[in-house]
């Protein structure tokens, strides 16, 4: 799948997608520590596997959402360039 090629399509919906789902797993791991489930994970421990899967999706997810934006906005802002040119 080509994303860049087609009018409108820029990618940044795949971007948004991954980083709902990665801040969705960090709202589950909030929960799986809160309720104490699976303690086998070491929620709220630092080096813990818990903490690390909690560092890692709250950072890629709030990451890929900023990614997403700002090529969201270039792509809108080369478009809207190039359709100020194309008129007399």
């Amino acid at each position: 799948m080509r994303f860049g090629h087609r009018k409108g399509k820029d990618g940044t919906g795949i971007l948004q997608l991954i980083s709902s789902a990665l801040l969705a797993v960090m709202v589950c791991t909030h929960f799986a520590e809160a309720f104490h489930l699976i303690p086998q994970m070491g929620w709220g421990l630092p080096h813990s596997p818990g903490h690390c899967i909690d560092l890692v999706s709250a950072w890629g997810g709030v990451a890929l959402f900023a990614l997403g934006y700002l090529v969201r906005k270039v792509a809108r802002r080369r478009a809207k360039k190039a359709d100020q040119v194309g008129r007399p």
